[in-house]
């Protein structure tokens, strides 16, 4: 059995942590937040069977069917090549034949090859 002392002492000391959270309220919810479009800017989120993106910490919606949305194949993280040239903002094609995809965007050209693992640049 706990003494009336004993259980004075919890009560005041509860009271106590109680009012120095209390007191420190004002600096915690009024901290500076970061500013989300500095974190984000220059970047480009992509999630898994959603129908948005976000480019430049904005929310863009993507067009067409949800088959085409990135998503996990196996082990594999695959992204639509419709899907990186809207992201990317850029011009491509895709030459079944040769099984390479080419990008273009300001002069400049990438491709990529089914089953490498490099891609050409320049």
């Amino acid at each position: 059995m706990i003494s009336k002392f004993r259980k004075s002492i919890r009560i005041v000391s509860i009271i106590l942590c109680i009012a120095v959270v209390m007191c420190q309220l004002p600096y915690i919810a009024f901290a500076e937040t970061p500013d989300y479009n500095a974190v984000l800017k220059d970047s480009i989120i992509l999630k898994v069977n959603f129908p948005k993106y976000l480019k430049n910490g904005n929310s863009i919606s993507y067009m067409g069917n949800s088959e085409y949305y990135p998503q996990y194949k196996g082990d594999e993280f695959m992204v639509p090549f419709d899907v990186i040239k809207s992201v990317l903002g850029c011009s491509g094609s895709y030459d079944a034949k040769r099984e390479t995809a080419e990008l273009k965007k300001d002069g400049k050209t990438v491709r990529i090859r089914a089953g490498e693992d490099g891609i050409y640049y320049n």
